[in-house]
């Protein structure tokens, strides 16, 4: 039987829902909104827009609503834009298994054909002496293009970089990685929050003389010209960060040096790749650039509603400031409300 063609349902009062043979689309329906439904919602405009809503554009979008949430009066009013469909609303392992090709249903390029070029360390072309991913040889690995993105397929397995990869990162940076605001807040976000030596190797990432003993011999075998903590397999690093434009793209918050309201939240930040997963790192680091946004936009909202040299004579509580004459009270109107 072939299976039903999209339809566009004309019941006013659910509003317009797409349907196949086997369902009613009115999840992602009611979770997401054409780029027209969100403008009009928002007649003035948004005030941070996030580009992508894969494992870090959507962490990091979420990050900064909570962390601007609270906020007195305006908060800001946030948009993600994504590419992909809604696939799924929770990671696949979480689901029954055996129900197919979820992990390749969403399979996508990273780049279109034509629009980059791979060349190996030692100088020869693209495809040729590749060590990894020879099934891929001079391509990048497809990637899943869908809302969460890698996220609700990624394993679990979460070291974190060591002292000798932080050692090549912006001071500023490692410290927050190694704070209790980086990589022990997400790995406890992301349900792998096991035990962490504070020296900087999780006991989960695989040391010791055994190992130190098989790589030695391995190298042997199949020789490898790289140390083996300095290298990765994952796409990241065009955009590093650093204290100065000469030597960096962004700074140290993902901020783009040379444009004033853009920033990058996800592995092409990265110093040097390092010889660890990059996903809990590239997490630590989308929710410091989530952080620098909150409190730049916090610092940069009093002057919004006003001229230059004004008072704000309110500064969101009423506690200790005003008090009621009489049996009334205040009611408070932020552009937001104006805005509804």
């Amino acid at each position: 039987m072939p299976l039903k063609k999209l339809v566009t349902s004309n019941d006013s009062a659910i509003g317009d829902i797409q349907e196949t043979s086997f369902c009613r689309d009115a999840l992602s329906r009611f979770i997401f909104n054409t780029l027209e439904e969100a403008q009009s919602a928002a007649p003035g405009g948004f005030d941070i827009i996030v580009v992508g809503a894969g494992m870090y554009g959507a962490y990091c979008a979420t990050k900064i609503f909570n962390f601007t949430k609270n906020l007195p009066g305006y908060r800001p009013r946030i948009l993600v834009l994504q590419e992909g469909p809604f696939l799924i609303h929770e990671h696949f392992q979480n689901l029954p298994r055996g129900l197919g090709s979820l992990y390749d249903i969403p399979l996508a390029p990273l780049l279109p054909d034509g629009q980059y070029k791979i060349i190996n360390s030692d100088g020869t072309p693209e495809g040729q002496g590749v060590q990894f991913g020879r099934d891929f040889a001079g391509k990048f690995r497809p990637h899943h293009r869908c809302v969460g993105g890698k996220g609700l397929f990624w394993g679990g397995w979460t070291p974190s970089l060591t002292p000798a990869d932080l050692a090549q990162w912006p001071a500023a940076v490692s410290d927050f990685l190694t704070s209790a605001d980086g990589y022990s807040f997400v790995s406890q976000e992301i349900g792998a929050d096991y035990d962490i030596d504070r020296n900087g190797k999780e006991k989960d990432f695989i040391y010791g003389t055994l190992y130190e003993s098989l790589l030695k011999r391995s190298r042997v075998v199949v020789p490898f010209s790289l140390a083996s903590d300095k290298y990765s397999i994952h796409e990241c690093g065009t955009l590093w960060m650093g204290g100065e434009p000469e030597n960096s793209v962004t700074d140290v918050n993902g901020r783009f040096h040379h444009v004033a309201n853009a920033y990058c939240a996800d592995q092409a930040l990265f110093t040097m790749a390092g010889s660890a997963n990059s996903v809990p790192t590239g997490l630590g680091l989308a929710r410091k650039v989530a952080r620098s946004i909150g409190k730049r936009f916090q610092a940069e909202l009093p002057s919004a509603d006003g001229d230059a040299g004004f008072l704000n004579l309110f500064n969101g509580s009423f506690a200790g400031m005003w008090r009621t004459a009489g049996n009334t009270n205040f009611q408070v109107f932020t552009r937001s409300t104006a805005h509804n």
